[in-house]
């Protein structure tokens, strides 16, 4: 009877326990990679901050410097009870370049066939109460091409259709409790397609678009147990969600000065924008 007892207060010493009741594992580590891929894809990609427009064939370009500010949440590993609410302001450089005007059926209708290659390349920290978890700022950059459908004339608006592929560098996010000490570091990629509306009225031009993001994200983890008698855990993950961006803005063009401010919804999450480049 004793020994049994014995064996019982030993065990009872060496079992992990936390404010949740189980404390820190791959369990917890899993689900806070869940609830972030899909809002972490949504900082990389949103924010076009451009109209419709194309540029018009070489050798017109534009560049310049941009911002987008999503909202994103996540369960925090060390306490499922508790979710992690934080602000990514995305800021990056972005331009185009224009490779092919297009062609025009008629002095009224242009730009049909035109084709801008563009680019993007920044880095998102994260402000808000998960900061503590994230070991490094991430780097984001990708490329595309938008093709112009219709160039903004006095009786058409522009339309355009855009596909770009944006990825990260790697990210890493550290947790820890009385019972546990994990590791997660991710890559997210994100294929993009958006169609966009817009139309001259002198100095502002507003414009309007809908997208599509498929996201791709591989993520690993460890978790080293203070238990000697438990056994280290390590996995990794593969994900593809996907959303859908439905967003409008204004555009001030001031001769080769060009002002943008951007909202719309992305994956259920909203988010604002704004941008200033050059070019002619």
């Amino acid at each position: 009877m004793r020994l049994v007892c014995g064996i019982a207060l030993v065990c009872l010493l060496f079992t992990p326990c936390s404010s949740s009741g189980q404390g820190l594992d791959s369990t917890e580590v899993k689900i806070f990679l869940n609830t972030l891929v899909e809002t972490v894809g949504q900082a990389i990609s949103g924010g076009v901050l451009w109209s419709a427009n194309t540029h018009g064939g070489l050798p017109h370009f534009q560049m310049g410097a941009g911002l987008n500010v999503v909202g994103i949440e996540a369960v925090n590993p060390t306490d499922t009870s508790e979710t992690l609410v934080a602000v990514v302001p995305t800021m990056f450089l972005f331009g185009g370049i224009g490779i092919l005007k297009g062609f025009s059926p008629n002095p009224l209708v242009g730009g049909i066939g035109s084709v801008d290659l563009i680019g993007r390349f920044g880095q998102f920290p994260t402000v808000g109460e998960y900061r503590k978890y994230a070991e490094m700022a991430p780097a984001i950059f990708g490329g595309g091409i938008r093709m112009g459908l219709l160039r903004n004339s006095l009786i058409a608006p522009a339309v355009s259709l855009t596909f770009a592929y944006t990825r990260t560098s790697q990210m890493m996010y550290v947790f820890s409790d009385s019972t546990a000490e994990a590791w997660a570091k991710l890559k997210l990629s994100t294929l993009s397609l958006h169609v966009d509306i817009s139309k001259n009225l002198l100095l502002i031009t507003p414009y309007a678009g809908i997208g599509w993001d498929w996201h791709e994200f591989n993520a690993s983890w460890e978790v080293d147990y203070v238990n000697p008698l438990m056994e280290d855990d390590s996995g990794g993950m593969d994900l593809k969600p996907s959303s859908r961006r439905l967003y409008a803005g204004v555009e001030l063009c001031l001769v080769i000065i060009h002002l943008n401010l951007e909202g719309g919804l992305t994956g259920g999450n909203g988010f604002v924008a704004a941008g200033a480049r050059i070019g002619f």
